[in-house]
């Protein structure tokens, strides 16, 4: 016959065992959930918002551009644009990029690289063109954006499904546990 004692620490050790196991399970799932919860922020969202000025920026050179008679914008207002682009850029390349959106954005510096060299060049509809090049490249990173967002959406949902599924599972299994122990407690066979 299995003594009181004995009975009440295997109870308290299974109890013990599961809620340590399923704490270690949840931590790990809660990482996951954060990390997504970041990146959205941090890589998806800033970096949406790095194409939204960058696109911004070349609005502003298309309408000036338009705008202007002479080759006036291809002068200091172009330079101060071409610097905020340029910062932006480097903003942008700080994020946790993919190896697509890398490539895109490496085409897109390399796109407006050679805008700056049409600009000095004062061939208006080449660098109409290249504006257009750009524009291009900002939207195939912006879709970018999208996809890796929603990838990211996807990671932290099923790191919720999971902790939901291993808080049903503790709780049975506490409930099971439990019943085991009111049994080995209650349950007193009688010796002949």
């Amino acid at each position: 016959m299995i003594s009181s004692k004995f009975k009440w620490i295997l109870g308290l050790s299974l109890v013990f065992v599961l809620i340590v196991t399923t704490n270690l399970i949840d931590r790990n799932n809660f990482k996951r959930i954060r990390e997504s919860i970041v990146t959205i922020y941090e890589d998806r969202l800033i970096a949406k918002n790095y194409i939204f000025e960058l696109s911004l920026l070349l609005e502003e050179k298309t309408i000036e551009l338009a705008a202007s008679k002479d080759s006036t914008f291809f002068g200091s207002k172009s330079n101060v644009v071409n610097d905020q682009v340029e910062s932006f850029i480097r903003k942008f390349h700080q994020t946790r990029l993919t190896t697509q959106e890398e490539a895109t954005l490496k085409n897109f510096e390399n796109d407006f690289k050679a805008l700056v060299l049409l600009e000095k060049s004062g061939d208006r509809i080449r660098v109409l063109n290249q504006i257009k090049r750009l524009k291009k490249d900002l939207y195939t990173l912006s879709e970018i954006q999208l996809k890796e967002g929603k990838k990211q959406l996807i990671i932290g949902s099923k790191a919720v499904n999971s902790v939901e599924l291993l808080t049903r599972l503790e709780i049975i299994m506490l409930v099971i546990i439990a019943v085991i122990v009111l049994f080995l407690l209650i349950y007193n066979p009688k010796n002949k």
